[in-house]
């Protein structure tokens, strides 16, 4: 018995210590703060990076004022290959990135800018989506929203070639046509083009976070998030703050 004891504590600490080896690791950034948020495979083995970033040198010189998104473009060792600045002169922030049916990249975020690259904003913050081509190139940028708070955490492509966004809204009016109170989950259908096809809003009386969306096999889409509600569309609630899951339809 003391024998096996003692094999246990010699073998547990070794097999505790051992760790996946780092292939490589490299920091982008300036002086000031910044932070990636999503980050996607691209061809070539290469990754594209999501962010923002209020420094003004190192590798994110020419900010446009406060905080501005960045995608960068890695190689298959971490190198910068290229790097892209979006916004304007007040805070702008990316959330999600993902790749397009064209081999072009889809961006959604939020922004308080309505200058430089950002045209349309409704009022405070609007949900802000940009279309890019494979070099980072703006296509088009959509603000969305109204006069409140409103944030685009993730977007995905539909079968159609369209974009879907899922998010959080405060607002009751401009593209937001409802609101059941402080926070609901928003989610918007665009058109391949960026117009506005349709929106949703979703959740009760109390704070409901959307942070997550999914295509479904079925051609419609799954929705995450936090829920403190118990009225309205929560139909079931543990206590507190609760996950909150929304299948929807194509049509929403």
């Amino acid at each position: 018995m003391i024998s096996k004891l003692l094999l246990f504590c010699l073998l547990v600490p070794a097999c505790a210590l051992a760790q996946p080896a780092i292939e490589w690791a490299t920091a982008i950034g300036g002086s000031s703060s910044e932070e990636s948020l999503d980050i996607q495979a691209a061809p070539n083995g290469q990754y594209m990076v999501v962010g923002h970033s209020l420094s003004n040198d190192g590798d994110f010189f020419g900010n446009y004022g406060a905080m501005d998104i960045w995608l960068t473009r890695l190689d298959s060792f971490g190198n910068l290959v290229w790097k892209r600045r979006y916004g304007g002169p007040d805070i702008d922030r990316a959330f999600s990135l993902k790749s397009t049916f064209d081999g072009g990249w889809i961006i959604a975020g939020h922004t308080y800018s309505n200058s430089i690259d950002v045209s349309g904003n409704h009022g405070g913050s609007d949900a802000w989506v940009l279309r890019l081509d494979s070099l980072g190139n703006i296509l088009w940028q959509k603000c969305l929203g109204g006069s409140g708070r409103d944030e685009a955490w993730d977007v995905v492509q539909a079968p159609d070639g369209g974009f879907v966004f899922a998010g959080t809204s405060t607002s009751i009016d401009g593209d937001v046509s409802v609101n059941y109170g402080l926070d609901d989950f928003w989610v918007v259908k665009l058109g391949a083009d960026g117009n506005l096809l349709w929106q949703r809003s979703f959740g009760g009386s109390n704070a409901d976070e959307c942070r997550s969306i999914s295509n479904t096999d079925d051609g419609g889409f799954i929705i995450a998030g936090r829920t403190s509600s118990v009225d309205g569309h929560i139909t079931q609630t543990q206590g507190g703050m609760d996950f909150w899951v929304v299948k929807l339809n194509f049509e929403g």
